[in-house]
């Protein structure tokens, strides 16, 4: 996935009031979504990426294990920080650059039995 510096620029300036925040740094790029609400307690917090864990009735606990997954898939981390009864903010970080495929040098093989 590619966006241009001129279409990110205009992407973070609609974002301005909705609690999303982004920074460009020199290798990567920080979105920071933010939400007002409840908060996660903590002990949710250490669970929140697992498949299927939900707090929620009709929740599928999937949601935020796929996030991590495309994130990471893209060479980036995700965290996130919760306090109950201030809210929560997510910190995605992706590299700026595509990740090229990864090669094996000379010599790097196994050896054959």
């Amino acid at each position: 996935m590619r966006v241009s510096r001129d279409e990110w620029a205009k992407r973070v300036e609609r974002w301005k009031d909705s609690g999303l925040t982004a920074k460009e740094f020199a290798s990567e790029v920080g979105i920071n979504p933010r939400s007002y609400g409840a908060g996660i307690p903590a002990d949710h917090v250490k669970r929140i990426f697992e498949p299927f864990y939900t707090t929620k009735k009709k929740g599928s606990g999937l949601g935020l294990m796929i996030v991590q997954r495309i994130v990471r898939d893209h060479g980036g981390r995700i965290e996130l920080e919760s306090r109950v009864g201030e809210g929560t903010t997510f910190r995605i970080w992706l590299p700026l650059r595509e990740r090229g495929p990864r090669l094996l040098s000379a010599g790097t093989a196994a050896p054959a039995d």
